[in-house]
């Protein structure tokens, strides 16, 4: 018998891609981890405009934020960077 051969799913490569749902396309925030409406809902560093006004302020959602920095699922937010170290 023949194995077939199946598809490896890689959760760091695969996960984060667009993909479609009916007529819009969706994709997965890797800060928040929601479901978000592609490329209107992302900023151009990886993120979703509800992580881009919150990561700075709620301490889960910036350390979430770091560890998708570190992954490289994300670009730093450097406007949002510069402002969280010059306060702390």
């Amino acid at each position: 018998m023949k194995k077939e051969k199946k598809e490896i799913f890689i959760p760091d490569k695969d996960t984060y891609k667009p993909y479609s749902l009916g007529c819009a396309k969706y994709r997965k925030c890797p800060v928040c981890r929601g479901h978000r409406e592609y490329p209107d809902c992302f900023w151009s560093e990886g993120l979703c405009d509800y992580c881009a006004d919150y990561i700075f302020t709620e301490s889960e959602l910036f350390k979430r934020y770091l560890r998708a920095i570190k992954k490289g699922y994300i670009q730093p937010v450097l406007d949002g960077h510069a402002y969280f170290f010059s306060k702390n």
